[in-house]
């Protein structure tokens, strides 16, 4: 009984989503919407198992999270490094704080024409597109965890010696690390979105497309 129970409990927050998928398939073979626009549960899964047996499935996802990927990184060194230079110099601040002032609220998703544009369909403009739209927040957080560094820390490791190049790695990085890596974690789903989105709207292979 005991164990009843607790396998009920532990299946109890799995409830919510079966009742989402039932409640999907119900509606979309009710009539109320074309399969265009609403296709079956059973057909997504159909069509998902197909696609799995091929290998265009494992092809596509291949590709989507290669491009995902190399965007996240590229934009992790990126956005660390302009977040650095942002605290620790006056002319990146100055250079740099407009930018990411007003780039950072828009949705930058409304620049996927202008990329496309001037890099073209393929893999570059997909990339970038990612590093676009996921360096905004390494940016933010590197600044953040940056500026918070205790200044004591700074005076006395000065009073020691220790030149800027020094402060920079072994107490500027490491005490900004948990922030970064918060960045981090809001980047790295992002990248996905925007991949699969960029998949979606320029065509070519892909879990997006």
């Amino acid at each position: 009984m005991k164990s009843l129970r607790t396998w009920g409990w532990a299946a109890a927050p799995w409830l919510s989503v079966l009742v989402l998928l039932a409640a999907w398939e119900a509606f979309a073979r009710s009539g109320a919407v074309t399969p265009f626009m609403l296709p079956p549960l059973s057909a997504v899964l159909e069509r998902i198992a197909s696609d799995a047996l091929s290998g265009e499935l494992l092809h596509g996802l291949g590709l989507t999270l290669y491009r995902s990927l190399a965007g996240f990184f590229i934009a992790a060194a990126l956005g660390i490094l302009v977040g650095v230079l942002f605290v620790r110099n006056r002319f990146a601040r100055w250079w740099f704080d407009p930018i990411i002032s007003v780039g950072f609220p828009m949705p930058k998703i409304a620049f996927l024409p202008v990329i496309t544009l001037w890099l073209g369909f393929y893999d570059v403009s997909k990339i970038s597109m990612i590093v676009f739209d996921a360096a905004f927040p390494v940016i933010t957080a590197t600044i953040a965890g940056t500026m918070a560094v205790e200044k004591e820390f700074l005076w006395s490791a000065r009073n020691l010696g220790a030149s800027e190049r020094s402060l920079l790695w072994e107490i500027v990085l490491p005490a900004s690390l948990p922030q970064v890596l918060t960045g981090l974690q809001v980047s790295l789903p992002i990248s996905l979105i925007v991949c699969i989105v960029a998949e979606m709207k320029m065509g070519g292979v892909g879990l997006g497309a």
